[in-house]
Order: C-alpha cells, then sequence, then structure tokens
C-alpha cells in the first residue's frame, strides 16, 4: 500500500492519512505513542502482579511453617508436664497400699 492511500478509521470514518492536516497526523502519532505506553505499563502490572502472588504464596508457607514449628514446641512441652518428677529422675515409686485396704 503506498504511503498516501493509507488509512485510519477514527469514529467509523476512514481517513487517508496524506489528506490529514500535520496538527491531526502529530495528534494520531500521539496517541499511538500512548497507546505504546499503555501496552508497556500493562506489562509491567502483570509482572508485579505476577511477582505479588508469588510473595503471597511464599508469606503462606512462611506461616504454616512458624505455626508447625510453635505446635512442635507446645508439643514438646506437653510430653515434659506428663513425666512426673519421680519418673524424670529415675527413681520408682514405693507402691503402697491405702490405710484400712486389704487389696
Amino acid at each position: 500500500m503506498a504511503a498516501s492511500s493509507r488509512q485510519v478509521k477514527i469514529d467509523g470514518v476512514d481517513y487517508v492519512l496524506a489528506d490529514l492536516s500535520e496538527a491531526s497526523r502529530t495528534q494520531l502519532m500521539n496517541i499511538q505513542a500512548v497507546d505504546g505506553e499503555i501496552a508497556r505499563l500493562q506489562q509491567q502490572l502483570a509482572f508485579a502482579r505476577t511477582a505479588r502472588s508469588v510473595y503471597v504464596a511464599l508469606l503462606r508457607d512462611s506461616l504454616k511453617e512458624a505455626e508447625a514449628a510453635e505446635d512442635k514446641k507446645e508439643d514438646k512441652k506437653e510430653d515434659k508436664k506428663e513425666v512426673l518428677p519421680a519418673e524424670a529422675s529415675g527413681k520408682k515409686k514405693s507402691a503402697r497400699k491405702p490405710a484400712g485396704s486389704d487389696v
């Protein structure tokens, strides 16, 4: 297509570029430049959203690991509480019969 017959559609109307005024061609170039910038920014936004999703996933993993570590600590504390002092020192309790018991 020759440069003189190139057309552009604006608001549903076809215009021959060569017939446009210098001001109109300048505005058309500005629109094209802005469209390119919008496309670039949309790509950057997509990258940022992807990065954010990764950071959210890493945060969730980190919180789960912290909760699991805390649960292990609590389990160890509970295990220690279940051990009786005599058992912990290695001493055995003597078996005493309650007073008045024949069993």
